[in-house]
């Protein structure tokens, strides 16, 4: 198991970001009927992408750009995509502002 504390320190990629962002968006406990994230694959063989399911991938990318998040939707999949430039604080901003239009648009 990878831990938020093992992946604070400079990103040499975007790699690590998207580790932090996989670890975070699994703390926001969002159900997997609501936004869906393959967690078959290991941590270790992510790349430079986090991609998500979820039933609305557009809504949910116009959504996130308001708040200044900036995401790809390509068909039904969210992909995050954080750069290596950005810090840990950036990323994980970014992550948690995820919580927010999913509750509005998914919670009934």
């Amino acid at each position: 198991m990878i831990l938020i504390e093992d992946l604070r320190r400079p990103a040499v990629d975007g790699r690590t970001a998207v580790l932090v962002s996989a670890v975070l968006f699994d703390a926001l406990n969002v159900p997997q009927d609501i936004v869906a994230r393959d967690r078959t694959a290991p941590l270790s063989d992510f790349g430079g992408f986090l991609a998500l399911s979820p039933p609305h991938a557009a809504e949910l990318q116009q959504a996130l750009t308001v708040r200044g998040v900036h995401a790809d939707a390509r068909g039904s999949y969210l992909r995050l995509g954080p750069a290596s430039y950005l810090s840990d604080t950036q990323v994980e901003a970014a992550t948690t502002a995820f919580g927010a239009p999913v509750k509005e648009l998914f919670d009934h």
